[in-house]
Protein backbone atom coordinates (compact mmCIF):
# COMPACT_ATOMS: atom_id res chain seq x y z
CA UNK A 1 0.00 0.00 0.00
CA UNK A 2 2.79 2.41 0.83
CA UNK A 3 4.29 2.15 -2.65
CA UNK A 4 0.88 2.61 -4.25
CA UNK A 5 0.16 5.65 -2.08
CA UNK A 6 3.54 7.15 -3.02
CA UNK A 7 2.75 6.51 -6.69
CA UNK A 8 -0.60 8.31 -6.29
CA UNK A 9 1.16 11.27 -4.68
CA UNK A 10 3.77 11.41 -7.45
CA UNK A 11 1.14 11.34 -10.20
CA UNK A 12 -1.49 13.50 -8.47
CA UNK A 13 -4.17 10.83 -8.01
CA UNK A 14 -5.79 12.01 -4.74
CA UNK A 15 -9.00 9.97 -4.97
CA UNK A 16 -7.08 6.74 -5.53
CA UNK A 17 -4.74 7.72 -2.69
CA UNK A 18 -7.74 8.17 -0.41
CA UNK A 19 -9.12 4.75 -1.37
CA UNK A 20 -5.73 3.17 -0.68
CA UNK A 21 -5.63 4.91 2.70
CA UNK A 22 -9.06 3.47 3.53
CA UNK A 23 -7.76 -0.01 2.70
CA UNK A 24 -4.49 0.55 4.57
CA UNK A 25 -6.49 1.78 7.56
CA UNK A 26 -8.65 -1.34 7.50
CA UNK A 27 -5.57 -3.56 7.26
CA UNK A 28 -3.89 -1.79 10.18
CA UNK A 29 -7.10 -2.15 12.16
CA UNK A 30 -7.07 -5.92 11.57
CA UNK A 31 -3.45 -5.99 12.79
CA UNK A 32 -4.46 -4.04 15.92
CA UNK A 33 -2.28 -1.06 14.97
CA UNK A 34 -4.95 1.44 15.90
CA UNK A 35 -2.89 4.65 15.80
CA UNK A 36 -1.62 3.86 12.30
CA UNK A 37 -5.11 2.83 11.19
CA UNK A 38 -6.51 6.08 12.51
CA UNK A 39 -3.82 8.08 10.68
CA UNK A 40 -4.59 6.39 7.35
CA UNK A 41 -8.33 6.78 7.80
CA UNK A 42 -8.03 10.44 8.74
CA UNK A 43 -5.93 11.07 5.61
CA UNK A 44 -8.62 9.42 3.50
CA UNK A 45 -11.28 11.44 5.32
CA UNK A 46 -9.55 14.74 4.57
CA UNK A 47 -9.92 14.13 0.83
CA UNK A 48 -13.25 12.26 0.61
CA UNK A 49 -15.06 14.64 2.96
CA UNK A 50 -14.19 17.57 0.68
CA UNK A 51 -15.48 15.76 -2.43
CA UNK A 52 -19.15 14.83 -1.95
CA UNK A 53 -19.49 14.74 -5.74
CA UNK A 54 -17.48 11.51 -5.71
CA UNK A 55 -19.65 8.67 -7.07
CA UNK A 56 -19.14 6.45 -4.00
CA UNK A 57 -18.93 9.29 -1.47
CA UNK A 58 -21.37 7.83 1.08
CA UNK A 59 -19.93 4.33 0.83
CA UNK A 60 -16.40 5.68 1.39
CA UNK A 61 -17.51 7.89 4.27
CA UNK A 62 -19.30 4.98 5.95
CA UNK A 63 -16.19 2.83 5.60
CA UNK A 64 -13.99 5.56 7.04
CA UNK A 65 -16.35 6.32 9.92
CA UNK A 66 -16.97 2.71 10.89
CA UNK A 67 -13.28 1.84 10.89
CA UNK A 68 -12.47 5.00 12.87
CA UNK A 69 -15.20 4.04 15.33
CA UNK A 70 -13.58 0.62 15.79
CA UNK A 71 -10.19 2.26 16.37
CA UNK A 72 -11.73 4.44 19.08
CA UNK A 73 -13.62 1.51 20.65
CA UNK A 74 -10.47 -0.58 20.93
CA UNK A 75 -8.63 2.42 22.41
CA UNK A 76 -11.42 3.17 24.92
CA UNK A 77 -12.28 6.55 23.35
CA UNK A 78 -16.03 5.95 23.52
CA UNK A 79 -17.11 9.60 23.38
CA UNK A 80 -15.62 9.86 19.89
CA UNK A 81 -17.66 6.83 18.78
CA UNK A 82 -20.93 8.46 19.80
CA UNK A 83 -20.09 11.51 17.71
CA UNK A 84 -19.30 9.34 14.67
CA UNK A 85 -22.49 7.29 14.96
CA UNK A 86 -24.64 10.43 15.20
CA UNK A 87 -23.00 11.75 12.04
CA UNK A 88 -23.40 8.41 10.22
CA UNK A 89 -27.14 8.34 10.88
CA UNK A 90 -27.63 12.02 10.12
CA UNK A 91 -25.61 12.22 6.89
CA UNK A 92 -25.07 8.77 5.39
CA UNK A 93 -27.54 6.14 6.64
CA UNK A 94 -30.23 6.89 4.05
CA UNK A 95 -27.70 6.25 1.25
CA UNK A 96 -26.33 3.03 2.71
CA UNK A 97 -26.98 -0.33 1.09
CA UNK A 98 -27.83 -3.37 3.22
CA UNK A 99 -24.20 -4.46 3.63
CA UNK A 100 -23.16 -1.00 4.80
CA UNK A 101 -26.07 -0.96 7.25
CA UNK A 102 -25.01 -4.34 8.65
CA UNK A 103 -21.46 -3.00 9.03
CA UNK A 104 -22.76 0.00 10.97
CA UNK A 105 -24.87 -2.26 13.19
CA UNK A 106 -21.94 -4.62 13.87
CA UNK A 107 -19.85 -1.63 14.95
CA UNK A 108 -22.69 -0.42 17.16
CA UNK A 109 -22.94 -3.86 18.77
CA UNK A 110 -19.22 -3.72 19.52
CA UNK A 111 -19.65 -0.24 21.01
CA UNK A 112 -22.67 -1.17 23.15
CA UNK A 113 -20.88 -4.26 24.44
CA UNK A 114 -17.73 -2.34 25.41
CA UNK A 115 -19.76 0.43 27.08
CA UNK A 116 -22.04 -2.05 28.88
CA UNK A 117 -25.21 -0.72 27.24
CA UNK A 118 -26.79 -4.15 27.16
CA UNK A 119 -30.38 -3.11 26.42
CA UNK A 120 -29.22 -1.28 23.29
CA UNK A 121 -26.94 -4.21 22.47
CA UNK A 122 -29.93 -6.58 22.59
CA UNK A 123 -31.85 -4.31 20.18
CA UNK A 124 -28.84 -4.18 17.89
CA UNK A 125 -28.43 -7.96 17.95
CA UNK A 126 -32.08 -8.33 16.96
CA UNK A 127 -31.65 -5.95 13.99
CA UNK A 128 -28.51 -7.76 12.84
CA UNK A 129 -30.22 -11.14 13.19
CA UNK A 130 -33.11 -9.92 11.04
CA UNK A 131 -30.87 -8.29 8.44
CA UNK A 132 -28.33 -11.08 7.98
CA UNK A 133 -28.84 -13.12 4.82
CA UNK A 134 -26.82 -15.58 2.79
CA UNK A 135 -27.04 -13.22 -0.20
CA UNK A 136 -24.59 -10.71 1.22
CA UNK A 137 -21.14 -10.35 -0.30
CA UNK A 138 -18.93 -12.17 2.21
CA UNK A 139 -15.77 -10.28 1.37
CA UNK A 140 -17.44 -6.95 2.16
CA UNK A 141 -18.75 -7.96 5.56
CA UNK A 142 -16.69 -10.84 6.98
CA UNK A 143 -14.44 -8.80 9.28
CA UNK A 144 -17.42 -6.97 10.76
CA UNK A 145 -19.21 -10.23 11.47
CA UNK A 146 -16.05 -11.78 12.88
CA UNK A 147 -15.84 -9.02 15.51
CA UNK A 148 -19.59 -9.27 16.06
CA UNK A 149 -19.28 -13.02 16.71
CA UNK A 150 -16.69 -12.31 19.40
CA UNK A 151 -19.22 -10.00 21.08
CA UNK A 152 -21.93 -12.67 20.87
CA UNK A 153 -19.63 -15.24 22.49
CA UNK A 154 -18.59 -12.92 25.31
CA UNK A 155 -22.20 -11.84 25.84
CA UNK A 156 -23.34 -15.48 25.98
CA UNK A 157 -25.68 -15.20 22.99
CA UNK A 158 -25.13 -18.74 21.75
CA UNK A 159 -28.24 -19.02 19.57
CA UNK A 160 -27.42 -15.80 17.72
CA UNK A 161 -23.76 -16.79 17.47
CA UNK A 162 -24.57 -20.13 15.83
CA UNK A 163 -27.04 -18.45 13.46
CA UNK A 164 -24.29 -16.13 12.24
CA UNK A 165 -21.72 -18.94 12.03
CA UNK A 166 -24.13 -21.07 9.99
CA UNK A 167 -24.74 -18.17 7.61
CA UNK A 168 -21.02 -17.43 7.28
CA UNK A 169 -20.28 -21.09 6.59
CA UNK A 170 -22.93 -21.17 3.88
CA UNK A 171 -21.56 -17.98 2.34
CA UNK A 172 -17.97 -19.24 2.32
CA UNK A 173 -18.73 -22.82 1.28
CA UNK A 174 -17.86 -22.23 -2.38
CA UNK A 175 -15.13 -19.69 -1.78
CA UNK A 176 -11.61 -21.06 -1.72
CA UNK A 177 -10.15 -18.58 0.77
CA UNK A 178 -8.43 -20.54 3.51
CA UNK A 179 -8.17 -17.57 5.90
CA UNK A 180 -11.97 -17.17 6.08
CA UNK A 181 -12.47 -20.88 6.69
CA UNK A 182 -9.83 -20.89 9.42
CA UNK A 183 -11.42 -17.89 11.17
CA UNK A 184 -14.79 -19.63 11.18
CA UNK A 185 -13.22 -22.80 12.57
CA UNK A 186 -11.43 -20.81 15.29
CA UNK A 187 -14.73 -19.16 16.29
CA UNK A 188 -16.42 -22.54 16.57
CA UNK A 189 -13.76 -23.78 18.98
Amino acid sequence: YLNAIKYCQDYDLPEMEAILNINAGALNLQCERYTEAQRCLEQAFSYINEHPECEKYHMYMLGIYENLAKCFIFQGQYDRVEEIQRHVYREHWKYADEIDKMSVLCTEALYYFHTHQFEKLDECIEMIDQGTTENMSIMDIFDDYYEYCKVLLEYNKEKEFWNVIETLETMTKNINILNLHLKIISMKM
